[in-house]
């Protein structure tokens, strides 16, 4: 009897210890699971965070890339500002730009000088001429300029007797290179004053126009190149001021060597002024030049042929008016 007792005790011992046991084990696993799932979630929670930095980085991107947002001048300094920060050492790059052209000129001419001495036979002839250009930038008021040009061919022009020739394009020099232009140009931070020196062309300065002054891009001949009236000596050594008056006045004053020689350069000078009013009727833009020169070379005087020490001068008017998109007119 008290055998089948203890029998009886160590059953219901064993029966409610394994529950016990099984009750601990299943603790644990959901304790294991339970952290489990933290980790995960916080990987979820990681890589949710990564997903959205590269969201945003790539909606920074697209909006880079809206070109229609950006000017060609400023995606031209984007690359630039690249380019140039690969460059070691000082940055002689930066501030410059190179400009080229080629114009070539077929022309043909019947009959030329009929019942002159050399007259009626009929030519045909052309030329070309290249324009390389370097421009250099030293910060905000300062700047060079270098103009290299070549050309062969003087086209139909000398076999023409006539008031004004038809090619001002005509660089007639063998293909030899020549230095058109050379100057440097500071530009005053008190005043509104520009000053240039070196080699320089008048016609860049003096009897100025908006549709008449580029033979390469508007006018082939030479009187609506330049007035014929005014003596402007061949591009040389000089000086030019520049007042800037804003939207409503501009003023030009050079001096240049008038024998072209760079020799004894202030004995034979060309001074010569401009004035341009800007005017805008009707929001059309508009400019009225007043110019005056004097060339103090040796000229023959007209009512006394027996005085050949009389300076040259005189004065000229110089407009252009735009009247629409399309039209405009100039004298």
């Amino acid at each position: 009897m008290k055998k089948n007792f203890y029998f009886f005790v160590m059953l219901l011992s064993l029966l409610f210890c394994k529950p016990d046991i099984g009750f601990a084990k299943n603790s644990l696993n959901e304790q294991k699971l339970l952290e489990r799932i933290e980790q995960l979630e916080q990987k979820i929670s990681q890589q949710e965070k990564r997903i959205s930095e590269l969201e945003a980085k790539s909606d920074g991107r697209k909006k880079t890339l809206q070109l229609k947002e950006v000017t060609i001048d400023d995606l031209n300094k984007h690359i630039d500002s690249r380019l140039l920060e690969k460059a070691a050492g000082p940055r002689f790059l930066e501030g410059l730009s190179i400009g080229i052209g080629a114009t070539s000129v077929f022309q043909i001419a019947d009959d030329v000088n009929s019942g002159g001495p050399s007259g009626g036979g009929d030519i045909t002839d052309s030329s070309y001429s290249v324009d390389l250009e370097f421009q250099k930038e030293f910060g905000r008021h300062d700047k060079a300029f270098l103009h290299i040009e070549t050309g062969d061919g003087a086209g139909v022009e000398d076999e023409l007797i006539v008031f004004s020739y038809v090619n001002r394009d005509a660089d007639d020099s063998d293909n030899d290179l020549a230095v058109t232009e050379a100057w440097y140009q500071h530009r005053f931070k008190v005043l509104p004053l520009v000053l240039t020196a070196g080699k320089i062309d008048p016609t860049a300065y003096i009897d100025t126009n908006e549709y008449a002054n580029d033979e390469t891009t508007q006018f082939l001949g030479h009187i609506f190149r330049n007035s014929p009236t005014i003596e402007f000596p061949d591009n040389s050594g000089g000086i030019s001021f520049g007042l800037d008056g804003g939207s409503w006045y501009d003023m030009r004053l050079i001096a240049l060597d008038a024998d072209s020689d760079w020799e004894d350069s202030w004995d034979d000078s060309f001074i010569a002024g401009q004035v341009d009013f800007k005017v805008r009727p009707f929001n059309r833009e508009g400019n009225y030049r007043l110019t005056g020169w004097v060339d103090n070379r040796n000229h023959i005087e007209w009512s006394d042929t027996t005085n050949d020490k009389k300076e040259g001068y005189g004065f000229g008017l110089s407009f252009d008016q735009r009247l629409n998109n399309v039209l405009a007119f100039f004298g």
